[in-house]
């Protein structure tokens, strides 16, 4: 029996790796925490200028915000093949605190059309959830019907619920926006991540969807 199987309309996760991460880390620790501007805070988990972009408040941050700028619009680009539309910007960026038992629930970003997510302070524990864009559709039941974990026999991992992907201190992820993600239960103390949300300046060279203050 001969078959062949296409991965049709996958959606994709980049990573990136980062290092000499040591200074924003403890620009965050020196500056950002000690700022008294803490926003969202749920629990174990804090969220620091969450409404803002740090890279516009902080010129300090100003290199590592172009050095993503130009991996945001490499990964749009390039790699996703929007290749009519213009470079990306950000709309905005933040820092995130979890402490052990932390939890960010599954949600997904309506400001922009790329996420992205650089992780400053993860160990082996760390990891991130993507969930499937169907799973609260009453409209695909067949998705509450539970798969097997991980790969088959024949390599696939079709009909997934969710995937885990663990990450590492100097990991950078980017998505599309509309995919939901989070996470249960930290087990890593300090997880420190900068989570940002990106815009073409021009969709299609057609169509600018926003004034850049």
């Amino acid at each position: 029996m001969q078959w062949e199987a296409a991965a049709l309309f996958a959606t994709p996760v980049f990573k990136f790796k980062l290092d000499e991460l040591a200074p924003f880390i403890r620009f965050f620790h020196e500056h950002i925490k000690t700022a008294g501007v803490e926003t969202d805070t749920q629990g174990a988990l804090s969220h620091y200028f969450s409404r803002d972009n740090i890279f516009k408040c902080f010129p300090d941050l100003h290199p590592l915000g172009e050095r993503l700028r130009k991996m945001g619009s490499f990964v749009y680009q390039d790699l996703m093949n929007y290749t009519e539309s213009g470079d990306l910007y950000f709309t905005n960026a933040w820092f995130n605190l979890c402490e052990p038992g932390g939890t960010q629930p599954a949600h997904n970003h309506a400001n922009c059309l790329l996420c992205g997510t650089l992780y400053l302070e993860a160990d082996e524990h760390s990891h991130i959830n993507f969930f499937h864009p169907l799973n609260n559709s009453s409209f695909h039941s067949e998705l509450h019907d539970k798969a097997g974990e991980g790969k088959n026999a024949h390599g696939l991992r079709f009909h997934q619920r969710e995937s885990r992907i663990p990450v590492r201190s100097g990991d950078c992820l980017f998505w599309p926006s509309w995919l939901k993600h989070g996470y249960r239960d930290n087990k890593t103390p300090g997880r420190l991540t900068l989570s940002f949300n990106m815009m073409p300046e021009t969709l299609n060279l057609d169509y600018q969807p926003f004034t850049q203050a």
